[in-house]
């Protein structure tokens, strides 16, 4: 893989690794071959499991898809080729049209050693001025009061903004390890990451192992909704789970076939009936 860049990224102090959407590494920069003390040869040869601490891999599926839906920013530890590990933050997002993600990696080992010893201090402090904050927060009930009103004004939006998106993309299960998701109505990019993000959920706490993805009542299968179709078709398989596409008219067929998605592998049925049947077959 030939990077653009080449030498930013010879030069940056921070790890980046280009990571295929199974997490295989594509690429690293030297920056990563000094901190896990690999190669960047083997570091090519290596999966991101291979760079996490053992008792942090239950968690790299679900990153890597939420990473494909949205981007991530998280804490977590790796590990050094010798064994040793240490505490990282890790920036992922995706490029390459969403079929590559590039993680930005920095050792935050200081930062952590300065956060527990700005605890300690803080606990100090805290216990020195306990009867002042006493004073403080009566003189600031006002303000509290203020402050709730508020937040109990934003949960109302949230909630009423779940409530709308739920009702235009309703997660429906039909039966033990089969999920029904019918999309309807226009998307734009907000939309889209908190559809993909639902169904990802829906999917992982339901342990299903099917999902039926029902397009006949998108308005306009743009660029935007395709892409969010195809980001949760990519998520859903990320962990474990099968995807039945049904409900695409000829326009849209097109325009997957034209996406450079890698359709080979791809059900897709012209009505939910006949999508349907085939799912009630497999299980």
């Amino acid at each position: 893989m030939r990077l653009p860049y080449e030498a930013l990224l010879g030069e940056a102090r921070d790890i980046i690794l280009f990571i295929g959407n199974d997490g295989r590494i594509l690429e690293a920069n030297p920056a990563a071959s000094h901190a896990y003390g690999y190669s960047q040869d083997e570091l090519r040869a290596l999966s991101i499991r291979d760079l996490r601490d053992p008792g942090t891999q239950a968690d790299i599926g679900q990153q890597l898809a939420r990473a494909l839906c949205e981007g991530l920013l998280f804490e977590t530890s790796h590990r050094r080729r010798d064994g040793s590990t240490f505490p990282v933050e890790v920036s992922t997002k995706r490029v390459d049209e969403g079929r590559t993600l590039v993680s930005v990696i920095r050792d935050i080992s200081e930062r952590k050693r300065t956060e527990a010893e700005l605890v300690r201090a803080r606990e100090e402090l805290e216990e020195r001025v306990h009867e002042r904050t006493r004073e403080i927060e009566h003189a600031n009930a006002s303000l509290r009061v203020q402050i709730e009103a508020l937040e109990a004004a934003r949960s109302i939006i949230e909630l009423q903004a779940d409530e709308l998106l739920e009702r235009g993309a309703p997660i429906l299960a039909l039966r033990e390890g089969l999920l029904l998701t019918p999309l309807v109505g226009p998307f734009d990019e907000e939309r889209a990451a908190r559809f993909c993000g639902r169904v990802l959920s829906a999917v992982v706490e339901s342990g299903a192992r099917l999902l039926l993805l029902d397009v006949t009542g998108v308005s306009k299968l743009d660029a935007v909704a395709l892409r969010a179709m195809l980001d949760v078709i990519a998520a859903v398989k990320l962990v474990g789970a099968s995807v039945i596409v049904t409900g695409i008219g000829a326009a849209g067929a097109r325009k997957l076939v034209t996406s450079g998605f890698d359709v080979s592998g791809l059900a897709t049925y012209s009505s939910l009936s006949r999508g349907l049947a085939e799912a009630l077959r497999r299980l």
